[in-house]
This record gives C-alpha cells, structure tokens and sequence, in this order.
C-alpha cells in the first residue's frame, strides 16, 4: 500500500539508513594520521541497536564503527537462539573485517566479545550489498570512518534528508554532488 504524507513516498517501512562516504580522502593523505593513531583514546567495538532509532545522524568515530560492526555481525555471524549467542559463519571474513576496521582506529582500540545479543540493524540483509562493496574496494571503510563521512537513521515516518531528496534507489552505491558517495538501504 502506498501513502502519501506531507507530500513524502513512504511504505510501511521501519527504518532507511542513508550511509554517506566522504570521497575525499582526508586521513590517508594527512600527514597526522599515524600521530593521531598513537594519541587519541582507544576505542572499544560492541555494535549497537539500529531500526528506526536514533533519528539522527552518526557522526562520530565511535558511533559509524559500530553501526559498521553491527552490519558485519549480521552478515558474517548466526544468532543461535538455544545459546543466546552469535556464531561465526565465515571465520576468514570476520578476521578480515576486525583487521580492517582496526587500521582506521587508535592504536590498542579492540572488539567487544563477546557479541552482544542486542546489537542487529532492521532488515539487515538490505546492507549485505553494502558489505560486498566494501570487500571489494576496502577504501569505502576507511571513507566512511573518516571525518567528514556520516550514517543517517530514520523510521517510515521520518525519511531521512538523503533518501528524501532521490529516488527510490537502495542496495547499490551512487555519486552524490558534493564529494560523497551514498548507500541507501530502505525498507
């Protein structure tokens, strides 16, 4: 069923995550970024909840890491409900993602195990694309680590301002004006 609201498309949906990846490579090619990574605070992975909260953007290093563990958790890890815990499903991924994802931190930052049985994006399948992308050109992971780089979260009666502007595009990676690449999961 399709409504319109104050002139905005909406479906049933429970959440649109918009992540928008700063294409301008700021850290890489700063020459404090191995100084910073000595000197700023170690940082502790543990994911989070992420369905049609916060309704604000993620901006800070913390809160774009764990929106990012969060989505590997729920590709590359099965919950088993009888143990009321995660499991590996593909070792050799997950190792690569923490290896990844620790470049872009302060030295000694580390992964919260073990995984928390609230953490979970809604229809985290939608981002699977996402994760895909990022394998194949891991620049996308420090891109969206970095400064100027943020995750937007919106519920269905709340789009998001990059999802409300476009069309109806998810699970694919497109230019934006302005030096941003956007991923829009929907749903």
């Amino acid at each position: 069923m399709i409504q319109i609201r104050q002139g905005i498309f909406e479906t049933n949906s429970s959440s649109t995550h918009a992540l928008c990846i700063s294409t301008e490579d700021y850290w890489k090619n700063n020459k404090y970024f191995k100084e910073w990574r000595k000197q700023a605070k170690a940082i502790c992975v543990k994911g989070g909840y992420y369905g049609r909260s916060p309704q604000k953007p993620l901006v800070s290093l913390q809160e774009k890491v764990d929106y990012l563990w969060t989505a590997v958790v729920g590709t590359y890890y099965t919950y088993d409900w009888k143990k009321e815990t995660y499991i590996e499903s593909n070792p050799d991924k997950i190792a690569w993602w923490q290896k990844q994802i620790l470049k872009e931190l302060p030295d000694n930052s580390y992964f919260d195990f073990p995984i928390s049985s609230e953490i979970g994006i809604d229809h985290v399948s939608e981002i699977y694309n996402f994760i895909k992308e990022c394998e194949k050109n891991p620049r996308y992971i420090h891109c969206l680590l970095d400064d100027d780089s943020f995750i937007e979260v919106s519920g269905d009666e709340f789009p998001n301002m990059i999802y409300a502007f476009l069309p109806r595009i998810q699970e694919t990676i497109f230019s934006m004006p302005g030096n941003y690449d956007v991923y829009v999961k929907g749903n």
